[in-house]
């Protein structure tokens, strides 16, 4: 069933024939700067560990991708020690990052952090490019402790007119409402500025590792497969929108409050995690106009 649907997904895009493929070597494991080396270095591995509890979902992501090799989804590279590092002591954590583009989206890049069951991560980003005015796919499942789960999915609107969200973003409220567990309220504590999330958003606390399985994964599938279509469907029209100025303010806005900053200072030291945050997850940011100082 979830290779059927990533192959409906490639094909959805319309672009069958085009040069390119996903390249699935693994990257080369570097311990970041100043983080002590594990006492036994095994390679970098597999993107994600066996045990992280968002496997399937992970899992499907990477297949959809693996479909879209087709059509000229390829991997750009990344500096190995920010696509692979390891923490090592007394709470070690593992991250590892991969980036593609083409088959319609400048940019997709992915996520994994694995701490144990005290911290298993999944993070990615769909950037449409600069032709396709589709809002952003955000995807943010996060596992604190062995009962804190909380998954966030959300076609992230480049505008908020009605007319924009009606095009993009509407008809996955009848994805969301299949799902009451993916319903939640949003906590303000991030979400207080909504110009970058829709009403369509998936949120929800998931009681336990099987409602990731019997939950997530299903709304998943059913909400990449309708994004990658309304990114294809967005390539027939001129776009309304200056695309790369609102990547460009999203990735500025985000820059300024990601979540994982703290976490990535922790784990691998500041000079890594803003290299990481600048160079990789939002690189856009620099070109973002800078504020004027306020007068005194």
């Amino acid at each position: 069933m979830r290779a059927m649907r990533a192959m409906r997904a490639a094909i959805a895009l319309g672009l069958m024939g085009a040069a390119g493929a996903v390249s699935m070597a693994r990257p080369s494991t570097v311990v970041a700067p100043g983080v002590a080396a594990p006492p036994a270095p095994t390679g970098a591995g597999p993107f994600h560990a066996a045990s992280n509890c968002w496997a399937p979902v992970i899992e499907h992501q990477l297949e959809v991708m693996e479909a879209l090799r087709g059509v000229g989804l390829r991997e750009v590279p990344v500096a190995p020690h920010l696509a692979a590092a390891d923490c090592a002591g007394e709470r070690p954590v593992r991250l590892r990052t991969r980036v593609f583009k083409g088959a319609g989206f400048r940019k997709v890049r992915l996520t994994s952090v694995d701490g144990g069951k005290g911290l298993q991560v999944f993070n990615s980003v769909w950037y449409p490019d600069e032709s396709r005015d589709a809002p952003i796919l955000g995807i943010d499942l996060l596992r604190f402790g062995p009962k804190n789960f909380l998954a966030i999915c959300d076609l992230q609107p480049l505008d908020k007119s009605e007319a924009y969200m009606e095009r993009y973003t509407r008809g996955a409220a009848a994805i969301r409402a299949k799902y009451p567990d993916l319903c939640g309220e949003r906590s303000q504590r991030y979400y207080e500025d909504d110009r970058f999330f829709s009403d369509e958003m998936l949120y929800g606390r998931l009681a336990d590792e099987g409602a990731v399985k019997e939950t997530m994964l299903p709304a998943f599938q059913e909400y990449l497969e309708y994004y990658v279509d309304k990114v294809s469907g967005a390539a027939a029209t001129e776009p309304e929108l200056d695309v790369l100025k609102r990547h460009v303010e999203y990735d500025a806005w985000n820059a300024e409050r990601d979540p994982a900053h703290a976490l990535f200072q922790k784990s691998f030291g500041n000079e890594w995690a803003e290299e990481y945050l600048h160079e990789v997850l939002f690189e856009l940011a620099s070109q973002a106009p800078k504020e004027a100082p306020k007068e005194a």
